[in-house]
């Protein structure tokens, strides 16, 4: 908070076994008034889900909310204040989620193949200002790592000492270099890039931030282009995917390794064209196995073979078999449908989550790799 007590606040709370209902908002004014309409807020968008979703299915229940929250908060508002708010349920097993939004900043969807994406239908009124105001919920679905980045007024609105605001290119920008790591660094480090471009000037606003970020099961499935960016993008995905679930950094090394040469082979000698094309990849852990499927679209080839054929006349590179066989356990070739279909799979080490011990890397043996 700017002051001892502010009026920005947050939720999330679980609507059923599946459904998490998250919340933001910012009361207008400051001190002790906003602070007690914020508690009032609050405390009705909690009351008001816990009695809608009783015959309100998942889909409309945040319009059914907002828009009984604000019949309550229009009543006798003598002091005529108000509050923005963005209300969402995300279903965890899909990723999806229905929001509805009264007045709030635009979040953004954080995506490590998309980079940062600037949510849409955000144009109704704040709660508290008309009461006959109907809220409409929309939907979103979270792909695999991907974050969304809800904040308060207080993050743009930020001043440095000679009165230049943060603004929302400013954090759109900073954004783009927080595409990876979990929603509890990108809240603290979003906080700290703010107090650090003001200079040491007093806040003028609270600012609150709320990350939330959906992780899968124990599959990654992302869709890529022919690009060397992409492939980049998604190798990071996969090194989080191998520390979320605690999969030794060894050999999570070792599958980004063989997949990276084999995806890089592809896009220097698998098409003939300049088009775009689609390269589809799948990891999913079992047990303490990490299996690894790649299919695209690029000129037959399988790298499984001891003298494979060169592609477009140039030699195609024999890392990607090496590295298959020195630190693969299983690998299969399959041409259907007009795709190369290969699938790799290694068996790991599962490590203590959250282990800070170093990773033990056989460098005699990738040096052999690499020769």
């Amino acid at each position: 908070p700017a002051r001892e007590v502010g009026g920005d606040f947050y939720d999330f709370f679980m609507v059923d076994d599946k459904h998490l209902c998250f919340v933001i908002g910012d009361v207008s004014g400051k001190g002790i008034p906003a602070s007690l309409f914020m508690a009032v807020s609050r405390a009705l968008v909690r009351a008001v889900t816990n009695m809608t979703r009783t015959y309100a299915n998942n889909g409309r229940l945040p319009e059914e909310v907002l828009t009984r929250v604000n019949q309550e908060l229009c009543r006798e508002n003598d002091v005529l204040m108000f509050v923005t708010l963005f209300y969402g349920i995300l279903d965890t097993q899909t990723g999806e989620i229905v929001y509805s939004t009264a007045g709030h900043n635009p979040p953004f969807v954080l995506s490590p193949l998309r980079g940062v994406l600037p949510l849409q239908h955000l144009h109704a009124s704040p709660l508290g200002v008309k009461s006959a105001t109907q809220y409409r919920s929309h939907t979103i679905t979270l792909r695999a790592y991907e974050t969304l980045f809800l904040y308060t007024d207080g993050i743009t609105e930020a001043l440095d000492t000679e009165g230049q605001l943060f603004s929302e290119p400013r954090l759109q920008l900073f954004l783009q270099n927080c595409l990876h790591g979990t929603a509890e660094v990108l809240a603290r480090d979003t906080l700290s890039e703010v107090k650090k471009f003001s200079g040491g000037a007093p806040a003028s606003d609270d600012m609150t931030v709320l990350a939330l970020k959906y992780l899968p099961q124990k599959n990654l499935a992302a869709r890529i282009h022919n690009r060397l960016d992409d492939l980049q993008r998604l190798m990071a995905m996969l090194e989080e995917f191998g520390a979320m679930h605690a999969i030794a950094r060894e050999d999570v090394l070792h599958v980004r390794l063989a997949v990276e040469e084999i995806i890089t082979n592809t896009l220097k000698y698998g098409y003939r064209d300049e088009a775009e094309h689609d390269i589809a990849v799948e990891f999913r852990l079992h047990e303490n196995v990490l299996t690894s499927r790649i299919e695209d679209d690029a000129e037959d080839f399988n790298p499984l073979e001891a003298h494979a054929p060169s592609r477009n006349g140039k030699a195609a590179g024999g890392y990607g078999l090496k590295l298959l066989r020195e630190l693969m356990d299983e690998y299969h070739y399959l041409r259907q449908e007009g795709k190369n279909i290969l699938t790799i799979k290694k068996c790991c080490r599962l490590v203590e989550k959250n282990s800070t011990a170093p990773m033990q890397v056989d460098t005699e043996q990738s040096n052999r790799i690499w020769k």
